[in-house]
């Protein structure tokens, strides 16, 4: 969605919309059907059409579809978080998540250590820990632990990246730092898994 979006208005990483506190499903009504019907019929005219600026109509048409979903979305299930651990954790794992997934061999996390979150959320560090631990039963190292991990998995899998690439993409300053991680995670070097 952020690199369809490219250099549009929207700022994908703080939309509402795509909070984890967010549902993600919605009950349309049969008007609410006909809309959103509407709207992707317009983007497959578009899409398959000559128009010179037609990806630049088509966002537009994406936007529109955004916003239908944030008038459809009760405010409650947008903002409610409950009591200062629930509403830290949310925070803690919308900055998590929206660094994933990683699409570039140039890209690379802006946060990997548990202080980088709490420095970037403006909270200490162990109160950090003590409040994921409160909500989620697992410290900030786990979350960011088993994130890594599966990224890791899916870049390795799905990409031609060297394991090198791999390893500079998800910050890790140091290959062999990267192959000792992802071995003690999954009982296998990254070579070896890619091979699996």
């Amino acid at each position: 969605m952020e690199f369809f979006l490219g250099n549009h208005k929207l700022d994908v990483g703080d939309l509402p919309l795509f909070r984890t506190s967010v549902l993600p499903v919605f009950k349309l009504s049969a008007d609410d059907y006909r809309e959103v019907k509407k709207l992707f019929e317009k983007m497959f005219q578009e899409l398959n059409g000559n128009y010179m600026y037609k990806y630049d109509l088509i966002r537009n048409y994406v936007s529109e579809l955004y916003f239908l979903a944030m008038k459809w979305t009760p405010p409650e299930n947008v903002f409610q978080y409950g009591d200062a651990a629930k509403r830290i954790t949310m925070i803690f794992l919308e900055l998590l998540e929206q660094q994933f997934p990683i699409q570039y061999k140039t890209d690379k996390l802006k946060f990997r250590l548990p202080n980088e979150f709490a420095e970037r959320i403006s909270i200490h560090v162990n109160y950090l820990n003590r409040c994921l631990k409160k909500v989620t039963g697992k410290t900030t190292r786990e979350h960011i632990t088993e994130r890594l991990n599966a990224e890791a998995k899916i870049l390795l899998r799905h990409t031609d990246w060297s394991v090198s690439e791999i390893s500079h993409s998800l910050g890790f300053d140091d290959l062999a730092h990267f192959n000792k991680f992802f071995k003690k995670q999954t009982g296998l070097n990254p070579i070896s898994f890619r091979l699996v």
